[in-house]
């Protein structure tokens, strides 16, 4: 029990000690941001964002102290308008929760360290490392860990080291993120039909063509300090659909020791600092795990880790100000995310078993439900775009 509630208990503990923490988040104008909100408000923290637009759903939030915006493109102006902002608020930390907000802050740390903290983040030539596939595949066989047999495509012609895989195959952009751009490649001939037409294109994308593993993904969430894990969660996906690449819906949370070896074997390696998901397959084949790519931001399932018993943004601020982090117990619980929950909710009404029952507090829903404005201005946005003609962008 004591573990269980661990953060609620350390905080009426120590609230006279521990200040509230000024938080911006730079990137605020993604969906993310919204989940890492949600994150924060378990803890002492005030949380603020800079988006490039007042449209942020993060702006909604109730848990949104103020938000702020630039609206130049220009890099060196968007780092004058935070530093002015970390100054006026007095700011204890810059918290970045996507990819191409870690990069903007990894570039400019030594500028943004000079007038507050910021959490633990991985150096520059990790990041670029971590965001681009063949380099990563490159490099991760280096290591000898296991991955899957892997090619890079050139406009210039067809690798004749294609002839190694076996079909099917995924396709895969080298740098892209959540599942966009793969496409399974069942025979030589759909490869011959798609380099066709890729190399009569303008499309500019390096593409790899990578041997697709049967089996079950799993997603190791991880922050670390020196290459060493301070804190995981490991996701097992509940509901693979054909064809479907992205985030898993509907997880359990479990243990998996063979996985958290090979992430710590990639993370020490690697000397990464900060937050890191890794997403494995277990090979129904051998029953082994195999490597696919590191993401470097928080996983989409960033609740799903904090109802489980870790708090990633949480621990990422705390550790900034120099605060150490409650010990909380990792309980084995199953999470889906809003959308996911809805279709086993109307399974029920129609008198269907759900596929795999999932409790709503153990639901993104259940968070909605206390902050409802970002997911009702979701809602209405799409049925504006859908049904309100031309003029239906907002």
């Amino acid at each position: 029990m004591l573990k269980r509630y661990g953060f609620l208990i350390y905080f009426l503990l120590r609230k006279d000690s521990i200040k509230t923490i000024n938080v911006l988040i730079p990137d605020g104008g993604d969906w993310e941001t919204v989940k890492i909100l949600r994150c924060l408000n378990r803890g002492p923290v005030k949380a603020h964002i800079l988006s490039q637009s007042r449209a942020a759903f993060a702006r909604f939030s109730r848990l949104c102290i103020s938000c702020h915006c630039y609206k130049s493109d220009d890099e060196n102006q968007r780092l004058q308008t935070l530093i002015k902002i970390v100054r006026d608020l007095a700011i204890d930390v810059v918290l970045p929760v996507t990819e191409k907000g870690t990069e903007f802050v990894v570039r400019n740390h030594s500028a943004v360290s000079e007038v507050t903290n910021l959490p633990l983040l991985p150096r520059y030539d990790k990041l670029n490392l971590a965001g681009e596939k063949w380099e990563f595949y490159c490099y991760i066989k280096k290591l000898d860990l296991p991955v899957a047999s892997t090619v890079l495509i050139s406009k210039l012609g067809k690798s004749s080291e294609l002839d190694i895989l076996k079909y099917p195959a995924l396709l895969k952009p080298t740098k892209s993120s959540g599942g966009h751009g793969i496409i399974k490649m069942n025979s030589c001939a759909d490869i011959d039909k798609w380099f066709d037409r890729w190399t009569a294109s303008t499309n500019s994308k390096k593409y790899i063509l990578q041997d697709y593993i049967p089996g079950i993904d799993y997603c190791l969430s991880v922050i670390c300090k020196k290459g060493e894990i301070l804190a995981y969660t490991l996701q097992k996906d509940l509901e693979s659909v054909s064809g479907y690449f992205g985030p898993q819906r509907v997880m359990e949370f479990v243990q998996d020791e063979k996985i958290l070896a090979l992430g710590g074997r990639l993370m020490s390696a690697m000397e990464w600092e900060g937050i890191a998901c890794i997403d494995f397959r277990i090979d129904e084949r051998d029953n082994e795990p195999k490597l696919i790519e590191v993401n470097p931001r928080f996983g989409q399932a960033v609740l799903g880790s904090l109802l489980a018993g870790v708090n990633f943004p949480l621990i990422a601020c705390l550790d900034a100000v120099g605060e150490s982090c409650p010990t909380t117990e990792y309980r084995n619980i199953k999470y889906a995310h809003p959308q996911a929950y809805m279709k086993t909710l109307i399974r029920r009404v129609c008198g269907r078993n759900p596929c795999v029952p999932v409790h709503y507090k153990q639901s993104g829903l259940y968070f909605a439900l206390g902050d409802p404005l970002p997911e009702m201005v979701d809602i209405f946005r799409k049925f504006k775009s859908r049904f309100g003609g031309k003029n239906a962008k907002t």
